[in-house]
């Protein structure tokens, strides 16, 4: 199926569409690289991103090999710069950006710092709600650049909210306590003892760690879970599965919720005070019992609740693909039926653009989602003219 509309799409997909500058000019606005002197007004570090829908470039992108492409750019008549531009997802380190950040003219640093102020305005006193999971929980250096995105945006004054998953550590530390885990399409079985082990894991050191990264990097930030205040009220998660023999058999996965309603008054009093809520998705029962809730659906529950202008789920992958492993940079809401049934959107995919389309509806501003991978992907995708990602509007 043919995405229509893609090109009305991308002009709006942005809060403010700006004429030609510096960063026009180049093949595509790259990362801001914010170290501890964003703190102080200062930004690091600009680099140029290639569009993965350049035709010149494409054949490279897809490939997956890292590579690094350098373009030069004509940044004034005072000034001119070589920049580096990633071309893979992980062609660059964090040291290797550094290191060219060094190099760069403080007038280009200047740009780059204004070219921030003016597209985090827009968010300004909104709320922004990311999911954060998968490659960038577990890499140090990628985990220092998100908490730094996430303290520059609070500090430019837009309500960050931070919605965490933390699969991988819990399955590590149920193997070490020796408790069996088992998966249904993807979902954990969780009984009780799983369960305190869930609670565990992502209401303590996950939960507590980020706050404390996200602190370091300049920013209030307080751990929470929907126990707290029970603003996340659950109800028990039914999974419907066929059969050898064909018929459709209900699956018990015990502890595993699904949201039911969001109250979001302690999260904007945080917000409010200046605070970054970093939420642990376990949410609470009518009777309070305690489940255990996927961190996507979580955060799109709260996404809606707030009616969020953005919704960012990072993930281990650029975006939606198309037929030929292309990102696809915008689709409409009215777009998806046709794209899973087709096929463009298959497998794990399914149920994120199914929690995007949900929080859409609901009234968020646009869904985002886009490669945890890339160091600083947050302010990549919100703080650039065109993103990084799968915008679903």
């Amino acid at each position: 199926m043919e995405v229509s509309s893609v090109g009305a799409a991308r002009a709006a997909r942005r809060p403010n569409a700006r004429g030609a500058s510096l960063f026009d000019r180049c093949l595509r606005l790259g990362i801001l690289l914010c170290s501890s002197a964003l703190r102080t007004g200062l930004c690091n570090a600009f680099i140029v991103r290639p569009s993965p829908s350049s035709a010149a470039l494409r054949g490279v992108h897809s490939s997956g090999r890292g590579a690094f492409v350098r373009a030069r750019v004509d940044s004034s008549p005072q000034a001119q710069a070589v920049v580096a531009a990633s071309v893979a997802v992980d062609a660059p380190s964090l040291s290797d950006l550094e290191a060219e950040a060094k190099r760069l003219t403080p007038e280009i640093r200047a740009e780059v710092m204004c070219q921030f102020l003016e597209f985090s305005s827009k968010y300004r006193d909104q709320f922004v709600v990311v999911k954060y999971g998968g490659h960038a929980m577990t890499d140090d250096a990628l985990k220092r650049g998100f908490c730094r995105d996430v303290a520059a945006l609070r500090q430019a004054g837009v309500n960050v909210v931070v919605v965490h998953g933390g699969g991988p550590q819990i399955s590590e530390t149920l193997t070490k306590l020796g408790i069996e885990s088992k998966r249904v399409e993807g979902l954990r079985i969780t009984d009780a003892d799983t369960l305190r082990v869930t609670e565990m894991v992502l209401c303590g050191a996950v939960n507590k760690g980020l706050v404390s990264d996200i602190k370091a990097a300049g920013a209030r930030s307080v751990g929470l879970s929907g126990r707290d205040d029970h603003f996340l009220i659950a109800e028990q998660l039914t999974k419907t599965v066929v059969g050898d023999d064909g018929n459709q058999q209900e699956i018990d996965l015990g502890f595993v919720g699904t949201p039911k309603r969001v109250d979001s008054s302690l999260l904007r009093s945080l917000c409010k005070s200046h605070y970054v809520p970093v939420v642990a998705p376990i949410g609470v029962g009518e009777k309070s019992e305690t489940f255990n809730i996927n961190a996507d659906t979580a955060a799109g529950a709260i996404a809606a609740e707030l009616k969020a202008a953005r919704f960012l789920l990072l993930t281990d992958v650029p975006g939606v693909l198309d037929g030929e492993r292309c990102l696809i940079d915008d689709i409409h809401v009215s777009e998806l039926d046709g794209l899973i049934g087709g096929g463009t959107i298959s497998g794990g995919m399914i149920p994120k653009v199914r929690t995007a389309q949900d929080a859409v509806e609901k009234g968020v501003g646009g869904v985002a989602i886009l490669d945890g991978r890339v160091p600083h992907a947050v302010l990549m995708e919100l703080c650039t003219k065109s993103g990084i990602g799968t915008l679903i509007h």
